[in-house]
């Protein structure tokens, strides 16, 4: 990513305008940026940043505002190889991490033979070896397929909460500023944090929003999990529902206007591109309208489902 790249993305980020990726990228940038800022007790290095910054900064004839300044900053950072492109891996005396940008998504292998699939915009740190209890670390979206091992928990640490399971496969979400859920495929699991603890069995999820726990039983699993096989699952949803899915999936934003969104869908998709989704949905939904703005989303509109 370059300068005016990044700025355009601010752009998009301060207007509201950003999906889901674009933002968790945007604010993963800026988090890092601060970090390296706070991390960096080097003084040479110290000066060569300011050097460089000072000399980015004068060849634009117009005042930086703090977001520009972020910008030039991402373009020193990355010369010195500290931001990550694409998946990207980091060594640190005792710990990998694994990260994926707004575009991508990885299969990641823990030292005990576990695996795990990484979606857009995501990181997860774990130790070269596990020794004792088995401890990852998540920021944003990830499936887990872990190895059974009785005598080693593996444990999921996030901001919202910590997973614990011995041997099972599920999902957590829990990106910067969002709700944080976990779902169930096979197996137990138990979900806690200060405040509640949960025990999660199939086909079954947890989620917190600001504070406030919700458990679900009988859910559809391929809703929560299927981006991890190239599934979008949008069976029993309202469109309204749906496009919430189909937005994070091909990581577009996508807007629902009028009555039609109350509409049920029926139609599963498997590695299908996102121009076939739509067309599904327009010979689903004869009324819809689709509209496409120039700053990339889409608005769907219509009257109500006879």
């Amino acid at each position: 990513m370059n300068q005016e790249e990044f700025k355009l993305l601010a752009r998009k980020y301060e207007s509201g305008n950003c999906s889901p990726g674009e933002r968790s990228l945007y604010e993963e940038i800026c988090q890092r940026l601060e970090q390296q800022n706070k991390d960096s007790d080097a003084s040479n290095l110290q000066l060569v940043k300011e050097q460089q910054l000072n000399r980015i900064l004068r060849e634009d004839a117009k005042p930086f505002h703090n977001v520009w300044k972020i910008a030039a900053m991402l373009v020193l950072v990355s010369a010195i190889g500290v931001l990550l492109y694409h998946v990207q891996w980091q060594a640190t005396p005792n710990w990998q991490v694994a990260s994926t940008d707004s575009s991508h998504r990885s299969k990641v292998a823990l030292p005990d033979g576990s695996e795990v699939i990484l979606n857009r915009s995501s990181k997860i740190e774990f130790p070269e070896k596990f020794e004792g209890k088995r401890i990852v670390k998540l920021t944003g979206e990830a499936f887990f397929e872990v190895s059974r091992d009785e005598q080693r928990p593996f444990e999921v640490h996030t901001t919202q909460g910590i997973t614990r399971v011995l041997g099972t496969s599920f999902n957590v979400k829990a990106y910067a500023n969002d709700h944080f859920t976990v779902a169930v495929k096979t197996g137990k699991v138990a979900v806690h944090n200060q405040s509640a603890k949960f025990i999660l069995h199939p086909n079954e999820l947890v989620t917190n929003q600001k504070g406030s726990w919700e458990k679900q039983a009988d859910i559809n699993i391929a809703q929560y999990v299927g981006w991890s096989s190239g599934i979008v699952d949008l069976r029993d949803l309202s469109l309204s529902e749906g496009v919430q899915l189909i937005g994070e999936f091909y990581d577009v934003n996508i807007e629902v206007r009028g009555a039609i969104g109350d509409c049920l869908l029926m139609g599963r998709f498997e590695n299908e591109p996102f121009t076939n989704v739509i067309q599904g949905l327009q010979y689903a939904l004869p009324g819809l309208q689709l509209i496409k703005k120039d700053d990339g989303r889409i608005i769907l509109s219509g009257s109500a489902c006879e």
